[in-house]
């Protein structure tokens, strides 16, 4: 994890308390504390260091279960809690501690700190996904599901308290692992295909394996990477683009932790991404996109794309890293795996 500058604290906490002004939300008395704190280290009437050691110091307390997808309470899973990692930076050490979910699938942490990662396991079951806390994204609120991890703020370090987590006895926070169902014989293929051309020219993949001659998928690619700067200093943008169509059959976006393909909603080709140069958030790759596909035959696969791309000889050369797990049997939509 990085480190806080706190050489640039004091700017953004200007920000900060002119935005907070604005908000509806009530803090608690050992919030205006916290906001006090801030106010202090910014206005330099204590030091860093005292301004960290009070605020690491801050009492966590959280009430979690572990639930499967159904919402059903796991007892005996194993809990991993790191509090505020931001302080085992900075002292060289990462402090992790065990527990295991009790009856009804409850625990209970009291330690302290500014934050706390939290995650749930338990052989049997997979963990699933969602998206992590991050400054600016949504507040885990006490009653909230997430996935297997999340990040739980208590101490606000820029003096915004209406992202600390109110912990409440009745309603713990819900994190979800997956049960995992009945397993088949999968055909499992995966690697790193080069040979991309940016001309839109289709790549075509065997879902079956290298001795596949059935279940085709086609990547394409356009990309404008070769075309010349046409203003020299500024940053590099090019139109790019990337295509998956599915040779006699279908795709769509695997959008849940679900394992079973659906029956309807498939398309023949999609666009995994497509930036043109004046997007505003322009970037330059993807990362681990995850796709159904039915063929005309009955059979179903499901895969993980990630895309990157490599200069050869003074050229650039896309290509993608493809993983994917294939139902040969016809009759089955089942694409469960143990990992």
């Amino acid at each position: 994890m990085k480190l806080i500058n706190y050489t640039y604290l004091p700017f953004a906490l200007i920000a900060a308390f002119t935005s907070f002004g604005q908000e509806s939300y009530k803090p608690t008395e050992e919030e205006r504390a916290q906001m006090e704190l801030v106010r202090a280290v910014k206005e330099q009437r204590i030091d860093h260091a005292s301004f960290l050691g009070r605020a690491f110091n801050t009492k966590i307390l959280f009430y979690g279960q572990v639930v499967d997808q159904a919402g059903i309470p796991v007892e005996g899973a194993l809990v991993t809690y790191s509090p505020s990692a931001g302080l085992g930076a900075l002292d060289g050490r990462k402090a992790k501690y065990k527990l295991t979910s009790g009856k009804d699938g409850l625990f209970k942490v009291m330690t302290n700190g500014t934050d706390m990662y939290v995650s749930v396991e338990k052989d049997g079951y997979r963990r699933t996904t969602a998206a992590r806390y991050e400054e600016g994204g949504e507040v885990i609120q006490a009653g909230g599901r997430v996935g297997s991890q999340a990040k739980i703020q208590f101490f606000d370090m820029f003096g915004k308290p209406e992202r600390n987590h109110h912990p409440e006895e009745g309603r713990p926070v819900q994190f979800v692992i997956r049960k995992i169902g009945e397993l088949e014989q999968l055909k499992q293929f995966s690697g790193r295909f080069r040979g991309l051309k940016p001309d839109g020219s289709p790549r075509r993949i065997s879902l079956d394996g290298e001795d596949g001659l059935a279940h085709f998928i086609e990547i394409i690619c356009r990309s404008e990477y070769d075309r010349p700067v046409s203003l020299p200093g500024t940053p590099r943008r090019y139109d790019w683009s990337f295509e998956v169509k599915v040779d006699k059959g279908g795709i769509q976006e695997l959008k849940d932790d679900g394992f079973e393909a659906p029956k309807e909603g498939y398309a023949p080709s999609l666009f995994m991404v497509k930036m043109p140069a004046d997007e505003s958030r322009w970037y330059y790759r993807f990362y681990d996109k995850y796709y159904y596909v039915r063929f005309d035959d009955g059979v179903c696969a499901r895969f993980r794309v990630t895309q990157g791309g490599v200069t050869v000889n003074a050229k650039h050369e896309p290509y993608v890293i493809l993983k994917s797990w294939l139902n040969p049997n016809p009759k089955s939509r089942n694409l469960e795996t143990a990992e």
